[in-house]
């Protein structure tokens, strides 16, 4: 959220209203607001880097570009001393007007540009669009055994 508001940020939270059970009254909740304080255009490179590591054509982060947005965002790879490495990306969309901000790990699983975009995309694009289009993962057609009917995956195609 730091990168995509230019240092502004919110403190994290679950929990907007408490309400007391004793006088029923709302109790609403005050969170701070705090700035990192870099120059503008330490904020604007910086901006500008997440973007082209998705949206650039060799970038780390492509799998995580959503059609029609421009997502900004960050992979990396976590050496693991204890098994394979850990995938993670940061990132937010839209570019100009962020309006979701998203960090994926998973662990063991290898290169974030790989593993992790990829989920961060899929994130993304049902939070902005409110369904899911993209299909990273090419579908193997269905190889039907001699006199049988085709085989269907979990959707019944």
């Amino acid at each position: 959220m730091a990168l995509a508001n230019r240092g502004q940020y919110h403190q994290p939270h679950a929990v907007r209203v408490v309400v007391n059970k004793a006088t029923g009254v709302p109790d609403t909740l005050a969170f701070q607001n705090r700035r990192i304080m870099l120059a503008p255009e330490t904020w604007e490179v910086i901006r500008e880097g997440m973007r082209r590591a998705v949206e650039a054509p060799l970038g780390t982060g492509g799998l995580a570009k959503v059609k029609g947005i421009e997502v900004a965002g960050k992979t990396g790879t976590a050496q693991n001393t204890h098994g394979p490495d850990h995938a993670w990306f940061v990132g937010f969309a839209p570019y100009d007007n962020p309006q979701i901000a998203i960090a994926v790990l998973i662990e063991n699983a290898g290169f974030g540009g790989s593993h992790a975009a990829p989920v961060a995309g899929k994130c993304i694009e049902r939070y902005l669009n409110g369904r899911l289009t993209r299909n990273d993962v090419p579908r193997k057609p269905a190889i039907a055994a001699q006199g049988t009917a085709p085989l269907q995956d979990r959707t019944g195609q």
